[in-house]
This record gives structure tokens, sequence and C-alpha cells, in this order.
């Protein structure tokens, strides 16, 4: 029996399929049956319609889908026990749902271009199955995001969500110094723009424009009462009730990017972590 025919026997458990014929046959079954299954997924072929050149690159493709499904169909092994205990306890519409991530995993996982993203595809799947309740559309885009991302993004994404005293409580890890301060100011400004990162700059500055109108009132009001003592010289001129607040504040905003509450979302979505079946999505 081929992968296609193991694929094919029921589809409301497709997962569940998928990690028997990895317990039943092995690893390396799946591996050799990697061209059925990349084919399965409808990996593009169209350019294998171009003379010469489209069929090496589509020979190119089509060895990068392979390599990366076998890949991830050993991270998928290894994660096995724990992704069957939570599919024993999960509703039948969930894993239906389950299924529809599944394939939608493996399309993304066929069209990476860094093997080492894969993982990352990897531990979002196996994170989905530790939920009673997946909202398919949301972590639709979720996974859309996390293609879009390199893995040097991902990286700083991981390292400017951590405190400023995350080392300190964390002494045996180490800044990653992989990307130099150009490289780290570029991918900032990419995150900033898929909404993974936002600037404090936006956020500080409405303080500093209310702080401003405040002052601004205050010496609107200390002009139109001089101007009212000019015209009527008996009539009392209140002083500014708080001085303190009558003087021109600083700029507080800065540049500065940092993770937002999506980026954050999208970190516990893609990192590695105990699969226990206790949470929704």
């Amino acid at each position: 029996m081929d992968i296609q025919e193991y694929m094919g026997i029921t589809e409301e458990s497709l997962v569940n399929t998928f990690l028997e014929v990895i317990h039943s046959q092995g690893v390396d079954f799946i591996k050799k049956q990697s061209l059925s299954l990349v084919t399965e997924i409808g990996l593009e072929s169209s350019l294998s319609l171009i003379p010469a050149i489209g069929s090496a690159i589509s020979s190119y493709r089509t060895n990068r889908a392979i390599k990366n499904i076998e890949i991830q169909v050993q991270q998928i092994a290894e994660q096995a026990d724990a992704i069957q205990r939570n599919l024993s306890i999960m509703s039948v519409e969930v894993r239906q749902e389950l299924d529809k991530l599944f394939l939608y995993m493996l399309e993304k996982t066929v069209n990476e271009k860094q093997e080492q993203k894969i993982q990352y595809f990897t531990n979002a799947f196996v994170n989905l199955t530790a939920h009673s309740e997946i909202d398919v559309d949301i972590s639709y885009i979720y996974f859309d995001t996390l293609e879009q991302l390199t893995h040097l993004d991902i990286k700083v994404l991981v390292e400017i969500s951590k405190s400023p005293v995350y080392y300190y409580f964390n002494p045996d890890e180490e800044t990653d110094n992989s990307f130099t301060s150009e490289q780290q100011q570029a991918i900032k400004s990419n995150l900033h723009r898929l909404g993974l990162a936002e600037n404090e700059f936006d956020k500080t500055l409405g303080k500093d424009l209310e702080d401003s109108n405040a002052v601004m009132e205050e010496i609107r009001k200390a002009v139109i009462e001089l101007q009212e003592f000019t015209s009527n010289p008996k009539k009392k001129i209140n002083s500014i009730k708080n001085k303190s607040k009558a003087k021109v504040s600083k700029v507080k905003a800065r540049d500065k990017i940092k993770v937002s509450k999506f980026g954050r979302e999208m970190i516990e979505f893609f990192k590695e972590q105990e699969a226990v079946n206790e949470t929704s999505i």
C-alpha cells in the first residue's frame, strides 16, 4: 500500500492516519514516498513546460520540496506520541479542522526556501493539536505571516520580545549577535510592516501632544485674562493654578521598535513547547 492509499483511508482523521503510517511503516517509508506526497499537495509543475531552464527550475523545486517534507516528517515523528495523546481527546469536528491546517502546513513546507524555518511550521502544528478548539481562519493568518518571515526575521522577533532583565534571570543564555545593527534595523522595519512590532514613538508622541495641548490651554487662558485686565484694570487676574504644568515639557517620544501583541501571539504560535491539550485558539 503506497502513501496515496494510506492518505485516502479517511477524511476525518488525516493527521491520525499519517501518524499511523509513521508508526506502522516507519519514517523512511514516508521519505521514500515524498515525491508522491509532494505531487498530492500540488507542487507547481508548469515550469517544466519552459524549454531548458524551466525543467531545471522545476527539478530544483521538486528536490527542495522533497527534502523539506523529509525534514518535517522526521520532526513530526519525534512528536508523534504527544500529538496522538491530544488527538485521542479531541472531538471529531476539531480533528477535521486540524486536518485542514495539516495540509496547509504541508503546502507551506513544500514551498519553503529555508530549511531552518521548517521547525517553526512543525512547532506551530504540534501546538495546534494542544487546543480543544481551533479557529482555522486565524491559524491561516498565522501560517501566512510565518511564511513571509525569514529565519533571521524570526530570530530578531524573539530577541526583541525579551525583557531588559531577561538575560539577568537566564545567565546561561547569551544575546544573539548573529546579525549586525544595520540588519536588525531593517528587520525591525519589516516586522513593523507586518504588525509584529510597534514603534514606541507613536504611543509616546500622543502623550507628548496631550501635555503640550494642556500647556497651550493654560497660556491661552492667561492671554485672555491679560486682555481683559487691559480693558478693565480693576479685574482680578488669577494666577496659573499649577505653574509646573504650564512649563513646556520635553519631548519624550523616541524611535524605538518593540514587539507588538500580535508579535507575542506569533511567538506563542510557533515556539517549541510541550503539547498538552488544555486551551483553545
